[in-house]
């Protein structure tokens, strides 16, 4: 694929960015954080325990997707109730009311549950005799190590396209559910990840960790990724041209990280999908780049990854409305992304991170430790008048830190909390009734908690909404 030049960039992207809200704050609808305990989700608190490990019976808390589903509702993954029903003492009303691998109806005013989507489980689909023996070593190609623990997935996730069917993520399935009232069913496995890819098996590899699916009527597109760059883990494009009964793999980028939905910027005539990379992978204040593949829209080139001088956001000393936007940027730009949303028609792209990994440790000396953020850089646009696209534009810090909930007992010390709060997931929308220019995020933490926040000229007070 042909490369472009920087400043065509920049011409192109100020060109493509519609009028805009001038306010780019990102101001709290909700914001539910475990430590402080969730209303109507009771379960959800901070905690320590043994088993961190999300299969059925763990005992932390854990939460997955936060989409939107129509003007009035959004959904939510709770993956583990952080109960262990193996204990014989166990709180069974509260495992019956919240089981796990259930999907929520939320309330986008204030955030609360409004009754059970689906209930999943934590086999939806059964697994092929290929993926069995391979997973507990009786396969004649190996593996031989024994990882039969790996057949329940550790972190399913789900999406939702623009003809209101549900896909869930079980491991190396894809799995689509049709909305009967008020519930969802009629389960259809609409993709599997191909046999011959998975030789050098690792749960890793076949962990779809992150999902995000686009379109209407016949033609729809969907990214999905095991958020590591080792074993297979990349980002696949997957394509349907039959409104998502059967999907297509189409491209791989050799990336970890979350992923966006495509997106077309037209006046650029290319098409755009945001990549995270993997959390750790680079050191220093270029902890996790943001990456921005591309090809000529319509087409079915391979995505090309842009030059690094060409997308290499940066910190702005002079971003109007900030107290001290350096300082903010030099904490945000340094820690683990762990994803990032994009959206048809809005030129930015939403990050969100996790506090930087064993912060809570005692070697981190006396400096603040690392929260969790959610930050906005532009995606279309030059606002730094830099000639580099992706510019940092604002930021919101979201107060949680390692401490608040760490892992599981190693040895009688707490670890570091990544199998918690991995899932972290972000996600942008334009509701109907938004003004021009403006969206909303909705953001997971994992075990951390949940919330929506909107940008532009929404009102934020609840009393007030009238949008819905």
């Amino acid at each position: 694929m042909k490369k472009r030049f920087g400043i065509w960039c920049v011409i192109v992207g100020l060109l493509a960015a519609p009028a805009i809200s001038q306010d780019l704050t990102i101001k709290p609808v909700f914001e539910l954080l475990a430590k402080n305990g969730v209303p109507g989700f009771p379960f959800m608190k901070a905690q320590v325990g043994l088993n961190d490990f999300s299969l059925g019976d763990s005992d932390y808390d854990m939460i997955s997707s936060f989409v939107r589903y129509d003007a009035n509702r959004l959904l939510l993954y709770v993956v583990e109730n952080g109960i262990d029903e193996n204990d014989p003492n166990h709180d069974a009303a509260m495992a019956a009311q919240f089981p796990d691998r259930t999907i929520w109806w939320i309330s986008p005013n204030d955030g609360s549950p409004m009754g059970i989507a689906l209930q999943v489980g934590l086999t939806p689909w059964p697994h092929s005799d290929y993926y069995i023996q391979k997973t507990t070593g009786q396969h004649p190609d190996g593996p031989t190590t024994n990882r039969s623990w790996a057949l329940t997935d550790i972190y399913p996730v789900m999406s939702v396209d623009g003809d209101g069917y549900l896909y869930v993520g079980n491991v190396h399935n894809i799995i689509r559910y049709t909305l009967n009232g008020n519930t969802f069913g009629n389960p259809q496995k609409v993709w599997n990840r191909p046999e011959v890819e998975t030789a050098n098996l690792h749960y890793r590899a076949w962990r779809i960790w992150d999902m995000n699916v686009t379109g209407s009527g016949q033609n729809k597109k969907m990214t999905i990724d095991a958020k590591y760059w080792i074993d297979l883990g990349g980002t696949w494009y997957l394509t349907s041209n039959d409104g998502g009964a059967s999907w297509t793999w189409e491209d791989e980028f050799n990336s970890g990280g979350g992923a966006s939905i495509p997106v077309v910027n037209q006046a650029a005539g290319e098409e755009w999908v945001f990549n995270t990379a993997f959390p750790g992978r680079n050191g220093g204040q270029d902890f996790t780049p943001l990456r921005r593949y591309i090809r000529p829209a319509g087409s079915s080139e391979e995505f090309q990854e842009d030059p690094a001088e060409l997308w290499a956001p940066t910190r702005d000393p002079a971003i109007a409305g900030m107290a001290d936007p350096d300082l903010v940027t030099s904490l945000y730009q340094g820690w683990a992304k762990c994803d990032v949303a994009a959206y048809q028609g809005i030129p930015y792209i939403v990050v969100c991170t996790l506090p930087r990994w064993q912060s809570h440790s005692a070697d981190w000396g006396t400096q603040d430790p690392p929260t969790a953020w959610l930050a906005i850089h532009s995606s279309a646009a030059d606002p730094n008048d830099d000639f580099i696209e992706g510019d940092f534009v604002s930021a919101y810090q979201i107060q949680h830190i390692e401490a608040d909930e760490l892992g599981m007992i190693d040895a009688g010390v707490p670890t570091d909390p990544w199998h918690n709060i991995y899932l972290s997931e972000v996600n942008i929308y334009v509701p109907a009734g938004f003004p021009s220019g403006a969206f909303e995020i909705l953001w997971s933490g994992g075990a951390i908690g949940y919330g929506r926040y909107v940008v532009g000229d929404v009102v934020v007070n609840v009393n007030e909404w009238s949008i819905f």
